[in-house]
């Protein structure tokens, strides 16, 4: 069984007031240890701020990220954290979510921000069992999410085809939306499945995107999708905090899945 993770922590340069980033933390991390993943992706993760908070606190696993851009871009990275007792890192590689991925820092489609994703390819210490997982975290705007769910596609269906896949992060992007129905990719060799939707059919609270509890509605941009080669046991999304104090402003999401 494989444990996994996506979490947007928020990132520490906001001026967030009882929800600064020093004020939630430990909350944050309460959240990781409960579920005691083997994969955590995050996404805005500050480098200045938080990357060595993470390094301390989750010493057992090893960090690979890089910021996304240089300044005066945010200093945030799309962290993919991976148990060292758990997995080794075969390959491992970071691209960009633009016409250039290859290129550091770049951007296209009129995207906000540098937006980048870590793709590893892994082995399980235990089983042998080897695995891609790709963490990521689109930009906002509307084509670069199309874009880059276009580009994130390719980069899902250039693997080869006995390779179980993982794919998660925050997109930015409903579960209604055309960035969403790409990457689930219906019809292709290389579909995926949304881990939470397998294990609870029917069920539409998926929300993660709360704003600190201020939205009356969260929204549903954080995914965790899986290839066909998965079994999910179990998937839920963790809305533990509030009223006055969150460990973020997204929910983590979470899936047990096996062969």
């Amino acid at each position: 069984m494989i444990r996994v993770m996506t979490f947007n922590l928020r990132t520490a340069e906001a001026a967030d007031g009882e929800n600064a980033w020093p004020l939630r933390r430990e909350l944050a991390f309460e959240r990781i240890r409960a579920f005691d993943p083997h994969l955590l992706g995050l996404q805005e993760c500050h480098d200045a701020q938080q990357a060595a908070d993470i390094r301390a606190e989750l010493a057992g696993y090893e960090f690979i990220g890089v910021r996304r851009g240089v300044p005066p871009a945010p200093l945030e990275m799309t962290p993919a954290l991976v148990r060292k007792d758990a997995f080794e890192v075969l390959e491992r590689r970071i691209f960009w979510l633009s016409r250039t991925p290859e290129v550091p820092g770049s951007t296209s489609w009129g995207s906000a921000y540098v937006r980048s994703a870590v793709q590893l390819r892994l082995r399980h210490r235990t089983s042998g069992l080897e695995l891609a997982w790709i963490n990521t975290h689109f930009d906002y705007t509307p084509i670069a999410v199309r874009e880059s769910a276009r580009l994130l596609r390719r980069q899902v269906e250039a693997l080869p085809l006995e390779l179980p896949v993982l794919v998660n992060g925050d997109f930015n992007a409903g579960k209604r939306s055309a960035a969403y129905r790409e990457l689930l990719g219906a019809g292709s060799p290389r579909p995926l499945a949304d881990a939470f939707r397998l294990a609870h059919p029917g069920e539409r609270k998926e929300g993660t995107f709360h704003a600190f509890g201020k939205l009356p509605f969260a929204q549903a941009i954080d995914w965790l999708l899986v290839s066909p080669h998965w079994r999910v046991l179990e998937a839920g999304i963790d809305r533990t905090g509030g009223p006055d104090r969150w460990p973020s402003d997204h929910y983590p999401v979470w899936a047990v899945v096996d062969l």
